[in-house]
C-alpha cells in the first residue's frame, strides 16, 4: 500500500490524478436519459403527479417530476437539453402553468408544453384561452389519450419501437411454424 503526502498535492483543493484518468466537466457530461426525450410532469398534488408519471413511463418515456412551477423552472435551467416536453397543471401555487410556460418559452423556445387541469374548462377558460398554441389535456385522462397527445410531440418511444420490432419477429416465427 502506498501513501501520498497531502502537501505534495499543491494544496487541499487539489487531488492527485491518476494517469489517463479524466473526469469531464459537469457541463460536458450528459444525462443517462439524454438520448431519450424526458417528460417533466409538474403538479402540486402528489397523487395526480405520481399517477401521470406512471402513465408516461408506461408509454416508454423517462419522467421527472416537480411540485410547482418554480421547481420545474429550476430543474429545466439546471439540466439543459434533458427535458423535451413539460406536462404542467394549470392551477398551482407560486406560479401557475401559464406563467411557467411563458418563462420556459423564454429559455427554450422549441420546448413542447402541454397544459392540464382537473378544473372544468369553463372555470379556467380565460387562462387556457390566453395560450391557444398549447395543447390542453383535461384530467382525469386515460393512458390512451395521453399517448395520442405525446406521440406527435415526441415521436414513438424507444420501448415502443423495440416492442413493434419484437412483434414483427414473433409474427414471422408464428407464420414459419404454421407452414
Amino acid at each position: 500500500m502506498q501513501f501520498h503526502d497531502p502537501s505534495s498535492w499543491g494544496g487541499p483543493w487539489q487531488r492527485p490524478s491518476l494517469p489517463g484518468a479524466h473526469m469531464p466537466a459537469r457541463r460536458d457530461r450528459r444525462s443517462r436519459f439524454a438520448a431519450e426525450p424526458a417528460v417533466l410532469v409538474v403538479d402540486d398534488e402528489e397523487t395526480p403527479r405520481s399517477t401521470t408519471c406512471r402513465m408516461v413511463r408506461a408509454l416508454g418515456y423517462p419522467t421527472r417530476a416537480a411540485r410547482d412551477g418554480r421547481e420545474a423552472l429550476r430543474y429545466v435551467q439546471q439540466h439543459p437539453g434533458e427535458i423535451r416536453l413539460v406536462l404542467t397543471d394549470v392551477i398551482m401555487p407560486y406560479m401557475d402553468g401559464g406563467e411557467l410556460s411563458e418563462r420556459l418559452r423564454d429559455l427554450h423556445p422549441r420546448l413542447a408544453i402541454v397544459l392540464m387541469s382537473a378544473y372544468p374548462v369553463g372555470e379556467i377558460a380565460e387562462l387556457v384561452a390566453a395560450y391557444p398554441e398549447l395543447p390542453f389535456l383535461e384530467k382525469p385522462f386515460t393512458t390512451e389519450s395521453l399517448h395520442r397527445l405525446l406521440t406527435p410531440l415526441l415521436g414513438p418511444s424507444v420501448r415502443v419501437k423495440d416492442q413493434r420490432a419484437n412483434d414483427r419477429i414473433r409474427y414471422r416465427d408464428r407464420t414459419r411454424q404454421s407452414s
